[in-house]
Formats: structure tokens, sequence, C-alpha cells
């Protein structure tokens, strides 16, 4: 049923991208939606230098980690939980301490635990006002949450015109997951690595997912499959030429009929928030003004923004083969004192 669905919006959607005058729903989506500086087929072309680059050992070893951790957190309401994410952020930076004063103050967090609540978590900015929403899990992965959507209140707060460019704020939000990954022990204790082994595979994961996704939705587009069958074989024919499997079926992505063409937004925040752990690791304190520079950036375009930060890009192979060595030094070096900078 839900293939029959997928097939009747990928008609729709061609149909309107020929009306706008695009030769493919992937270019009007990546041009017009998403205002990306770069095309589909360059993602193409990056999917396939990726999974012979070595990411797909990297994700699999993480993995094989993912599958030993226990985080032993949890917390009884969401005053304690805000209370022990409060020394990191406030941390970060006074603007950031500030922010979450003046949010905890007027009641614009919210993680109550309620049955009633929708099971989404999200950011929110109107009228001058930031708001972020949460249906909790009442565990570490709260944690995360938290601190990945203050990562999107803080651009909108503190930015006058926050960008609009999905890949560059997904790295706002995720990047300061990544340097709480590192400033997590005074809350975590014995739980730190695994907490950490948690949160990076899952990027890892993401990352790479985002890869196949995208190519499936490509294929999907320019060659308007005629059934279930034939949508089949082609995300088959995807994971099979990339080498990588997401372990799921392509219809469990709500992105995939809500937001065509989103899902590669992850992958390149995804590979930018991997560097800005690994720089941490070496020294935090220029991680945290490297990841503060992205908070700041204000202007579209992945690619103009890591070439005006001069920052590690996706499509440099030799800053993807730097993050893979540096990923796997840290995995080979778990439960020593670089897991807890």
């Amino acid at each position: 049923a839900l293939s029959e669905i997928y097939l009747d919006l990928v008609d729709v959607r061609n149909e309107l991208a020929d009306l706008r005058g695009f030769d493919s729903y992937a270019d009007y989506m990546y041009s017009e939606e998403f205002n990306r500086d770069y095309t589909p087929e360059d993602v193409s072309e990056l999917a396939l230098k990726i999974s012979g680059s070595g990411m797909s050992e990297l994700v699999d070893r993480m993995y094989d980690k993912y599958d030993k951790t226990e985080v032993d957190y949890t917390y009884t309401d969401q005053d304690q939980l805000f209370d022990d994410l409060e020394p990191f952020i406030d941390g970060i930076c006074t603007e950031f301490a500030e922010l979450y004063d003046h949010m905890r103050q007027y009641d614009l967090i919210d993680f109550e635990d309620l049955d009633t609540k929708m099971d989404v978590g999200y950011t929110s900015f109107e009228d001058g006002v930031v708001y972020i929403f949460n249906s909790p899990y009442m565990d570490h992965y709260d944690l995360s949450a938290l601190v990945h959507e203050f990562g999107h209140a803080a651009n909108f707060s503190m930015i006058s015109e926050p960008t609009d460019d999905l890949d560059i704020r997904e790295i706002q939000s995720t990047g300061l997951e990544m340097l709480f990954i590192l400033d997590s022990e005074y809350l975590l204790g014995d739980s730190t690595d695994d907490y950490s082994v948690s949160i990076l595979t899952d990027i890892a994961l993401v990352m790479m997912d985002g890869f196949v996704l995208d190519e499936f939705q490509q294929r999907v587009y320019s060659s308007e499959p005629d059934s279930p069958e034939d949508l089949d074989a082609i995300y088959k024919s995807v994971i099979e030429e990339l080498n990588y499997d997401p372990g799921f079926d392509w219809y469990l992505v709500s992105h995939t009929f809500q937001n065509p063409f989103y899902y590669i937004s992850y992958t390149m925040s995804a590979f930018n928030s991997l560097c800005i752990f690994t720089e941490a690791l070496q020294d935090y304190d220029s991680a945290v003004d490297t990841y503060l520079d992205i908070v700041a950036y204000n202007s579209e375009g992945y690619t103009n923004m890591t070439e005006t930060l001069s920052l590690p890009s996706i499509f440099d192979e030799g800053d993807v083969s730097e993050l893979i060595e540096d990923m796997l030094d840290w995995i080979d070096l778990q439960g020593s004192d670089i897991a807890s900078v």
C-alpha cells in the first residue's frame, strides 16, 4: 500500500518539476527547495567514492562496539535534566549560558514526560522567541536531544538572520553533541565511553544511510518505476553498488514520502560534526571555536561554508581519509584517556 502511494507521489512531483522547467525532481529540490551549491550528480559521484574509501569499514567497527554499550543515566524530571546539562552549556560561551538561563526562566524548553505528547522533538523560532519541544525517553538519549536542539536554538537566537541551509543547521546542532561527548564525564562517569560510542555510531550510521536513501530517490524519480517490485529492485541495487546496507526498508523512512532529498543534509552535516569531534580530541578549545564559527555562519551553501571557514569538506578525498583514520585511531584507543579528554 505504501509503495502505491509513493509511486503516485513520484508521478505528481515529476510533473511539478517539469512544469517549473527542471529536468528532474531531484534538480528542482536541490536547487529551489534546499538552495544547495552542489548537485544530485555530485552526490551520486560522492556516494561511490565514499563506498570505496573505508567509511563502511569504520561504521561496521563502530557498530560492533555499539552492540556492547550500556549507558547508566536516568533522571526523574525535566528540571534534573536541565540542571545536569547546565555546566556543559555554560562552559561553551557566555552567550550560551545567558540563553539557557533565559529559556529555563521563561519555560521555553519542554521535556516534560507526558503521555499526551506527540513523539517528536523540534526547535521553533517565531517573533523573536525560541522554543524547544521534546517527548523524552527519560534516559541518555534525552541528553543528546536537548544538546542537539539547543544548538538550533543558539543559532536562531544569537544571529540576526540565521541561515536556512539544512546542511549547516544540522552541523550547528549535531556539532554541539560532539563537544558534549568529550565533556560528559562529569555527568556520566564510567558510562562515558559507552555514551560516546552510542552517539558517534548513530551519527556515522545516519551519514551512510543518507547516501543510500538519496541515491534510491534519484533513481526512482529518474526511472519512474511501475510497481512495488521495481522499487524494491532499485533499493537493492543501490545497496549492492554502494556496498552498504542500512538494515531497514526504504519505506520506513518518513522523509522518503514527506521531504524528498532532505535526508542527504544529515549526511553532509554528520561528516563535519565528526570532524569537530576529532578536532576536539586534539584541542577541545579549538573545536569549540570552530563550532561557534559555524553557529555564527548565516549564509547558504555547504561548499561555500567549508571554503569560507576553511573547514574539512566531504567532497575532499583527503579530508575524508583523514577523518576515517582519526576515527579508527579513536576506536582502537577506547578505554584509554583519549575517550575522556
